[in-house]
């Protein structure tokens, strides 16, 4: 057995056979809460526990093998009956939050979040999307740094510092805003990136700050710090660069962070394609998979671009999508014995 250290969390891998020995809350700290076995040990999932074939390698004592199955799918997991640490076989993690994320979906398992009248007339009024269940876990500091970057970059302006409040928004989007025409020609190629930050107006910063709230915080814990900011940079930027192209108003400014959160809903489909979102239509709530939410969803702006639909950068927010279906995909493929495996070459 090895100790290597997986994002701060030092747990005992075996070259050999490729399994993992986790102390308890280990588990969660690097996969998220779906780990917990607040969870996976509930009798929505737990079938059955019988006395597993081989010791704890930390203490020698017996392990106790639970079988946790939902829908179809399972898994046998090793818990020490002295420690409580669980030994991991090489894809099994996954596999056990896939299964815990899935049994959330369904409004009958105890911790499935109750969504009360409040959230209905919410959803009623805004026609906005709300998770069923998929709890984050850690602190989402790019998620809640780029919603600050967006309030601030709507509200400096209307602080007069350039003149009068007017002026200084005129002189403000000048400065910042992604003119097509511009980028066309070479000329002011930092909007591509700066106007993201931008918002035409109140219900436009809000609108994508609930979206980026509601699925970034998922997605950074998934993905990292590092990857989640590249991913919302990178698909906003290529949204930017897209929408300069196809767009035939090129004269007309171009703001906001469509594009970028665009690539977080790309992401969020790929990592967790067992998620469900509760959607209200004509006054009926229903439970929608976030993987058909989001094939409506680019239906829907794939349509609206053909059909040279103004005052919205469609395109910006199909090639953004398209950015983070691709960049999260390969996250959403690596098993935790991968990560093993990749911090044991960065630490030897």
């Amino acid at each position: 057995m090895n100790a290597v250290s997986v994002d701060g969390v030092e747990v005992d891998h075996c070259p050999r056979c490729g399994g993992t020995f986790l102390d308890p809350g280990e588990a969660e700290k690097l996969m998220g809460p779906a780990l917990s076995t607040d969870y996976w040990w509930s009798p929505a999932v737990l079938q059955h526990v019988r006395p597993g074939r081989s010791q704890c390698p930390k203490d020698g004592a017996p392990f106790k093998e639970f079988q946790i199955a939902y829908g179809g799918d399972q898994v046998f997991v090793d818990v020490c009956g002295q420690c409580q640490g669980i030994w991991l076989e090489s894809g099994e993690c996954k596999k056990l939050q896939n299964i815990v994320l899935r049994a959330g979906q369904d409004p009958d398992v105890p911790w499935a979040q109750a969504r009360g009248i409040p959230s209905y007339f919410f959803q009623l009024l805004s026609g906005l999307p709300l998770e069923v269940w998929n709890p984050a876990g850690r602190f989402p500091a790019v998620t809640w740094l780029f919603l600050l970057l967006c309030a601030a970059a709507f509200i400096y302006p209307m602080t007069g510092f350039f003149g009068g409040q007017t002026e200084s928004l005129e002189r403000w989007f000048q400065w910042w805003a992604l003119v097509p025409d511009d980028i066309r020609h070479g000329r002011k190629l930092w909007t591509l990136l700066a106007s993201i930050f931008l918002h035409g107006s109140i219900a436009h910063l809000l609108g994508n700050a609930y979206f980026l709230f509601t699925l970034g915080d998922n997605t950074e814990a998934a993905l990292g710090r590092f990857r989640f900011a590249r991913l919302f940079v990178v698909s906003g930027v290529v949204g930017s660069i897209a929408q300069t192209i196809f767009t035939e108003n090129v004269q007309v400014p171009v703001v906001g962070a469509s594009g970028a959160i665009a690539g977080v809903l790309g992401a969020y489909v790929v990592l967790f394609p067992r998620v469900k979102l509760y959607q209200v239509l004509f006054f009926v709530r229903f439970r929608l998979s976030v993987i058909w939410y989001g094939l409506v969803w680019i239906a829907f702006n794939v349509y609206m671009a053909l059909a040279h639909q103004p005052h919205v950068a469609w395109m910006a927010h199909v090639a953004g999508f398209v950015v983070g279906l691709g960049l999260a995909y390969p996250a959403s493929t690596r098993t935790l014995q991968d990560r093993v495996r990749q911090s044991s070459r960065g630490n030897s």
